[in-house]
């Protein structure tokens, strides 16, 4: 059961993250903290409903120090998955996400004292190739800067440390306090929405400007469905996590780039949308090829 419960998480997260891409391409002006604050606040709003609608009443608001590092760790990442939305092919981005087990096999060996096995090791070096066969194509290598490469590294093992901490703080709190993932996506959406208010309202009086909201009233409208489907991909995401454990439900993002390009090429190629993808012939040859790889290295090093 919590591999359907995954798979829908994906569906709805690569559906999500296309139409969030196509909105930026369509408001391209708007910065970096204006956008990650209207998604997230929307996010809040949708969760806060979700919950008062089903159950009948107001959330449990559960205010403790790792909800609060959560939410601000959760407002950064906002922050960062703009910069992707602005500056990578989000086919591109996405399969980082095949990496984590790069992450989290040498902390099973080193600090668990889990040993490697052969077709593990194979794995890694498989899914460094299939890396290497994705990201090599001349015309996104000419615009993949240096400082971009860097970018993308960085916030990878950020979101590694993120969904890490998110996993396992909502298995402690669902075993321990019985918090219902509705419950946990209000809190948590809850302190990122303030943590991001902050540092709009910071910026406001250093700056003594306002953003444009006739920018801000496009951005809005073009959001308000993608995180409604972020809302989705949360929800079947934690509710995986119920049944099985964080690295059983995160080894299944894996498959998450496959999804994303099925949808970014039905998308820009069927429905004339753009979304800034290289999808001709000779490009889309390395994605899918490098995905296969990928994957089957993923499973190696699982």
């Amino acid at each position: 059961m919590w591999q359907i419960y995954s798979l829908a998480a994906l569906l709805f997260g690569a559906t999500e993250e296309t139409i969030d891409k196509a909105t930026m391409v369509g408001s391209n002006a708007i910065d970096l903290l204006s956008a990650a604050w209207i998604r997230n606040s929307i996010s809040f709003l949708i969760s806060f409903t979700v919950v008062t609608v089903a159950v009948g009443a107001f959330p449990t608001m559960t205010l403790s120090v790792p909800f609060v590092l959560l939410g601000i760790l959760n407002g950064i990442g906002a922050i960062t998955y703009t910069i992707l939305l602005k500056n990578v092919e989000i086919t591109a981005s996405s399969i980082l996400e095949s990496f984590i087990p790069l992450v989290f096999l040498p902390i099973d060996l080193f600090i668990f004292g889990a040993e490697l096995l052969p077709r593990q090791i194979a794995g890694i070096l498989v899914l460094i190739l299939g890396g290497c066969i994705f990201f090599y194509r001349k015309r996104v290598n000419a615009a993949l800067t240096k400082r971009q490469v860097v970018t993308l590294v960085s916030i990878f093992f950020f979101d590694a440390l993120l969904i890490g901490f998110e996993s396992y703080l909502f298995k402690d709190y669902f075993e321990n306090l019985h918090l219902s993932e509705m419950d946990f996506l209000v809190n948590m959406w809850g302190v990122t929405f303030l943590f991001l208010s902050c540092l709009m309202l910071v910026r406001s009086v250093y700056t003594r400007t306002v953003p444009s909201m006739a920018v801000h009233k496009s951005y809005v409208f073009g959001s308000l469905f993608s995180k409604s489907l972020d809302y989705g991909y949360s929800f079947f995401f934690l509710r995986a996590l119920t049944v099985a454990s964080a690295s059983q439900v995160t080894s299944m993002k894996v498959f998450y780039p496959i999804v994303l390009l099925g949808i970014v090429f039905g998308t820009q190629r069927k429905l004339g949308v753009d979304l800034e993808e290289y999808l001709d012939r000779k490009s889309l040859i390395p994605k899918v090829l490098g995905i296969a790889i990928i994957c089957f290295g993923a499973y190696l090093a699982r």
